[in-house]
């Protein structure tokens, strides 16, 4: 997205709430242009019945010639003068009505949609390629987890885990999801994470949902929102401890409360001691 516009104050004001109208219009990159000359032209139409009042018979064809005729360079000084002289008249503040609009060269191209007032001139690229297309469905995604975090009454700041199941097979929808889990994970603010091989059974599911690929609805990712659980690395507890069962080990360490549980690694610096079974283990947090 580029804003267009010779006032450098206005393109300072839009550069301070630039991350603000990244994320909400949902543009990739935003960029201000002070070179007006390169994409806007400027025209008038005259106040007819005010320049006429006024100026009576010296309001003939030949000025109102010279009005249609004005250039960008004279519109601009008129709007920042408040006046404009042509030839022995003056040409008062309010008598023109100047529009600004984008030239043929990003107007009539294909690979920009563009728009302009009085207030700013907006242009944006709207070619799509494929890291944009999948950049959409992630997007898409993202909103799909938030909808279903404010259906099943999750709040904002409410601690929860959001796992993703995937077709076994190569697809789009595979190639969007675990190329832009990060992505997801940032605008989520919380863990995203495959079910294969994170979600266990201590996971207490909250909701879930599907969403199909909207470029190929044959290919589904399901999502599920549950309330955050211990994970355990199983072969290594198994190594150190032959004997311990690993899903009694997981009900009782998801028994607490997560801050709680927190406060306890932390007073071990990193290490957690309990009994379980009559054994005393003591596990390492990672």
């Amino acid at each position: 997205m580029t804003l267009v516009d010779s006032d450098p104050q206005a393109l300072k004001d839009f550069e301070e709430v630039k991350s603000y109208i990244i994320d909400e219009l949902n543009v990739l990159e935003f960029k201000t242009e002070s070179n007006e000359d390169e994409f806007i032209n400027y025209k008038c139409e005259p106040d007819n019945r005010e320049i006429g009042s006024v100026l009576k018979k010296a309001y003939d064809k030949k000025l109102k010639k010279e009005i249609a005729s004005l250039s960008t360079a004279q519109l601009r000084d008129y709007l920042k003068n408040g006046s404009l002289m042509i030839g022995d008249i003056k040409i008062e503040s309010g008598w023109l009505k100047v529009e600004k609009f984008f030239n043929d060269k990003y107007a009539l191209n294909p690979d920009f949609a563009s728009a302009s007032n009085m207030t700013s001139s907006v242009m944006l690229r709207t070619v799509m390629d494929d890291n944009l297309k999948q950049m959409g469905l992630s997007r898409e995604i993202t909103n799909r987890i938030q909808k279903l975090r404010k259906s099943a009454g999750v709040q904002i700041d409410d601690q929860i885990e959001v796992f993703y199941s995937l077709p076994e097979e190569k697809s789009g929808i595979r190639e969007v999801v675990e190329g832009h889990s990060d992505k997801i994970q940032g605008l989520i603010r919380m863990p995203f994470l495959a079910a294969k091989g994170f979600k266990g059974p201590n996971h207490i599911l909250i909701a879930e949902t599907t969403y199909e690929n909207s470029q190929n609805t044959s290919e589904v990712v399901t999502l599920y929102i549950c309330k955050p659980a211990v994970q355990v690395m199983d072969a290594e507890i198994l190594k150190s401890y032959p004997g311990v069962n690993i899903e009694s080990l997981g009900a009782y360490l998801n028994s607490f409360d997560a801050k709680a549980l927190q406060s306890q690694v932390a007073s071990g610096n990193g290490v957690l001691k309990l009994n379980l079974d009559d054994t005393v283990l003591e596990l390492k947090h990672k």
